[in-house]
């Protein structure tokens, strides 16, 4: 799997949400405070297509964020809510990702009991109906 093709797919379609004005009240910052549940929806649609990923927490003195690791590449899809950082990024863990003191990882998948559940399946719907990604029974 071409991770830098379906991370890019994957954020020009919630882009593209967004500019619709269809994201969830909860996502409507976006990328601003949505990477815990961005990643969790990229960890689903991995696990679906038999890519197993890490959701991975890390903290500095002034906020959290959120990123998946598949192998040892990071992919981050809302990096960009960081002066500096790219839209995207796929790749080697950089100097910015060493500097968030990791707080907690576990697979990557949508938590069945989390708030928000349905509304973050529909927008994983409507991520794989823009991008025209495959959608692996999802």
């Amino acid at each position: 799997m071409d991770l830098l093709s379906v991370a890019r797919s994957f954020r020009e379609a919630l882009d593209a949400q967004k500019r619709d004005g269809v994201l969830p009240p909860h996502m409507q910052k976006f990328p601003t405070c949505c990477c815990g549940v961005i990643s969790e929806l990229l960890g689903e649609y991995l696990a679906a297509a038999g890519v197993s990923s890490t959701y991975v927490v890390g903290k500095n003195q002034i906020a959290s964020h959120a990123w998946l690791e598949v192998d040892d590449l990071v992919v981050d899809l809302t990096a960009d809510q960081f002066e500096g950082r790219p839209p995207v990024f796929v790749g080697l863990k950089d100097d910015w990702y060493f500097d968030w003191a990791e707080d907690s990882r576990r697979v990557a998948r949508l938590l069945p009991n989390g708030s928000h559940c349905s509304e973050n399946k529909a927008v994983l719907r409507e991520v794989l109906r823009r991008s025209q990604l495959p959608d692996y029974g999802i």
